[in-house]
């Protein structure tokens, strides 16, 4: 059989050794000289001398003592890609030699060495390379006067999640050896990787694959208190975040679509066509494109990817449409008859309802509510993108400042009025345009009834203040007036951008055009904590989370997974044993973080009996609780209070019961 040969070019450095003035160089051959390693950057005629005044032919790689050359052998095929043998000298004589493996076609841009450590008795440096498609890969070489290089081997190449890993093993004259893995992406031909890293200690992540060239300098990815003249995203251009768009549906449309048709098809308006309206009757939803994710651990990092195209192991979040806001219960006539809908309409969110009932709601016109499965998307592409677990420093804090209810009255009675008189001193800070503003009998309560703040202005006497509300009320000195967050407010200038619009922590925050968390706890199916040993049960599928709303074990999983029976920031997220079920669940194991790392949000663990079910997101009084990860499993079915809320979401158009019509 005849072989093959295939030209791929210049892959990586070639090391020519110490600089030869009558020699002539080409693109990419490494010399040595007076102390410094340098790289040619086209082709080098003789006698053009490495340094400051030949910046057009040589760039310089490296300085220091400790090193005094570095080379790198001739590239060798494997597979789709090309290895290269880095050798380090030193000055002590002795060499140390390592293996970079990158794509086809990919060049090595530069190594450089960091500053010389002694570390008990070692001299140690860490080597860095950076590969022209972004990525970096370093290594520590340590070096002891008398010890030199025994060998070096690699070992067979292992497939894990996407990267070819080679081991690499130094054996050393003195019997000891140092051993380091070399990760290379590997990726599917047109399929993209988009992978950040997490240390587990910190929040912050490192970007990887795809994303390996993209800033974790999110400052204007979004919108932060008003619209943002330099906002530059990129990942408006990249799959799966370029497709999510706000649009309106139609009810009907929805309800009688085919398991063969796009849910797409139920939509009467996209964002930016004159039709679409943010008072639309059935209010503002938000479509997002299906795609790929999952998460791996390595026992050091935790990883997070997404990718555009079906790979192995990976989770499939299918095309979903979700409510913009949390609920609210409006009628709507459904086969001909009035029926209360959830829809995610403006004004005052659905709350102070039993968790099973909003369900319910959802379900009278064939749709769901948010589960444990919808919401790993929306956080999985919220964590690749801002490269961040900490939701509140990247798009801001969301209604987690909006919370009064200090026993304060009615200043003033008045009789069908829409404006009431409070105290100054206790309403200038909550009473803002768009605070739900509760009226009761009792401190708390909206006996009277739950109105919104249009306006307020100082009263003649300024020990008060005037509000005005959204209709007229008669109340009495008697009554006790609160603040229980805010309603759903259009925010049109955000659209489907992230970050917010207003005063942080009294206005929604946005994650691509959706609220994610604060203002009001979300009810979140799917996602169970039996009480008796304080494990965590999921719905086996998205589809069987719809189908309960309490923990069923003979249908359920047990994760395994023990949450905390205390209260406090987040130190350690559990991850399922099964692969290919969920990528990044708000399942808290450990507490002992802050407001800032390794997560920046709250758990809320109680010692109860029976079942409950997971809230998510925080409320208006949440502060820096708040975020996408906070939860808690303090809740079952039947409970209601004002801020506990819950999203519509769109099921897939498969076989559906709307009302009490069976859908094919």
């Amino acid at each position: 059989m005849a072989g093959i040969t295939q030209t791929i070019g210049v892959v990586g450095f070639v090391g020519k050794g110490n600089w030869n003035s009558s020699a002539t160089y080409n693109q990419l051959n490494v010399v040595y000289y007076n102390g410094s390693s340098y790289v040619a950057r086209v082709d080098v005629p003789a006698n053009i001398t490495p340094g400051t005044s030949s910046e057009s032919y040589w760039q310089k790689l490296l300085d220091g003592a400790l090193i005094t050359q570095i080379t790198a052998g001739t590239p060798t095929i494997d597979g789709d890609y090309s290895k290269t043998i880095i050798t380090v000298s030193l000055l002590d004589g002795t060499q140390q030699q390592f293996t970079i493996s990158v794509k086809n076609g990919v060049t090595i841009s530069s190594i450089t060495a960091g500053e010389p450590q002694e570390d008990n008795g070692y001299t140690k440096t860490t080597i860095t390379v950076s590969v022209s498609d972004g990525t970096e890969q370093t290594f520590d070489i340590s070096a002891k006067n008398g010890v030199s290089i025994s060998s070096v081997t690699s070992g067979s190449a292992q497939q894990e999640n996407g990267y070819t890993v080679t081991p690499i093993t130094v054996q050393k004259s003195d019997g000891s050896s140092d051993s380091f893995d070399v990760y290379a992406f590997n990726p599917i031909v047109n399929q993209y990787h988009y992978t950040a890293r997490w240390d587990k200690s910190l929040a912050q992540l490192t970007r990887m694959g795809s994303a390996a060239g993209i800033t974790t300098n999110t400052e204007n990815f979004g919108y932060f208190g008003s619209v943002n003249a330099s906002y530059e995203n990129p990942f408006d251009n990249i799959y799966p975040w370029s497709g999510i768009r706000l649009c309106n549906i139609d009810l009907e449309k929805y309800q009688y679509l085919s398991s063969d048709q796009s849910l797409t098809e139920c939509v009467v308006a996209w964002e930016g066509d004159d039709s679409f309206s943010y008072e639309h009757q059935n209010g503002v939803w938000r479509y997002r494109p299906e795609f790929w994710g999952k998460s791996w651990d390595d026992g050091t990092y935790r990883y997070f990817d997404v990718t555009d195209k079906p790979a192995g192991g990976y989770v499939h979040y299918p095309e979903s449409i979700g409510g913009r806001w949390h609920g609210r219960a409006v009628s709507e006539t459904i086969n001909g008859e009035p029926t209360t809908c959830l829809l995610p309409l403006t004004g005052i969110p659905a709350g102070r309802t039993p968790l099973s009932t909003l369900h319910t709601y959802a379900k009278n016109y064939g749709a769901t509510l948010d589960s444990i499965y919808s919401i790993d998307a929306d956080t999985l592409l919220f964590v690749v993108e801002y490269a961040t677990m900490n939701s509140q420093s990247a798009i801001g804090n969301g209604v987690s400042n909006l919370y009064r209810q200090s026993s304060d009255q009615i200043a003033e009675a008045a009789t069908n009025s829409t404006v009431v008189k409070v105290l100054a001193s206790a309403g200038t800070d909550y009473c803002i345009p768009g605070a739900i503003f509760d009226i009761g009998a009792t401190n708390g309560g909206n006996e009277v009834g739950s109105y919104y703040v249009v306006s307020t202005q100082a009263d003649s006497d300024p020990t008060y203040l005037d509000v005005t509300l959204n209709a007229a009320v008669t109340v009495t000195t008697d009554n006790y007036w609160s603040v229980h967050g805010l309603i759903n407010q259009a925010d049109a200038s955000i659209g489907s951008k992230s970050g917010y619009i207003g005063t942080n922590g009294k206005c929604n925050a946005y994650y691509r055009g959706m609220v994610l968390y604060g203002n009001m706890w979300l009810y979140t199916l799917g996602s169970y904590e039996n009480q008796a040993d304080q494990h965590i049960w999921i719905a086996q599928d998205d589809e069987q989370a719809d189908e309960y709303d309490t923990l069923d074990t003979s249908a359920h999983m047990d994760t395994g997974l023990v949450v905390p029976t205390t209260v406090g920031y987040i130190q350690t997220l559990g991850m399922l044993s099964r692969s290919g079920m969920l990528s990044i669940p708000p399942f808290c194991t450990a507490l002992g973080g802050n407001s800032t790392n390794p997560v920046g949000d709250y758990f809320y663990g109680y010692s109860m009996t029976g079942v409950t079910l997971m809230l998510r997101g925080g409320s208006a009084q949440g502060k820096a609780q708040d975020g996408i990860l906070d939860g808690h499993f303090g809740a079952r079915p039947e409970n209601a209070a004002q801020y506990y809320a819950a999203r519509p979401r769109l099921k897939p158009p498969r076989i559906r019961v709307v009302g009490t019509t069976l859908i094919l």
